[in-house]
């Protein structure tokens, strides 16, 4: 979405086509699913995998041996989607918003600030309220 570092994780959603476009499964389809993922991963290359199913949105995480990145993968989380598909429209706008926004992440995992888990805002929340700040800067 061009928002991403060298260091950033990989978000993967499988996202399953009904007769009239991209559905939002069940969740019990999306639990069975995510089991049967997680039973190929290590015979395609994946390392460290660990099921995370009572989440908001349930995913598996895993590390691909060959480039090691951590790599995060959930199924029919469209609105996940619709959003990376939202910065990355953003981001050809004018690169400058992306460059900032990698800033902005950065600096704010640096000092402990990103982690939805422990109270604090995702990454994409920092980079939403950067591009919120562009597109009101001097407004007021």
């Amino acid at each position: 979405n061009g928002f991403s570092n060298e260091d950033s994780d990989l978000d993967l959603a499988l996202v399953p086509e009904g007769p009239h476009g991209s559905v939002e499964p069940k969740p019990n389809l999306i639990t069975r699913l995510l089991h049967t993922v997680a039973a190929q991963l290590p015979s395609h290359g994946f390392s460290n995998i660990v099921k995370v199913l009572n989440a908001r949105v349930p995913l598996l995480k895993c590390t691909d041996r060959r480039s090691g990145r951590d790599v995060d993968i959930c199924a029919g989380n469209l609105l996940g989607v619709r959003n990376s598909q939202l910065l990355a429209e953003y981001a050809k706008f004018d690169l400058r918003i992306a460059t900032l926004g990698k800033l902005i992440k950065r600096w704010a995992h640096e000092e402990g600030l990103v982690g939805t888990r422990d109270g604090y805002l995702s990454g994409y929340t920092w980079v939403l309220m950067t591009i919120h700040y562009l597109q009101t800067a001097g407004t007021h």
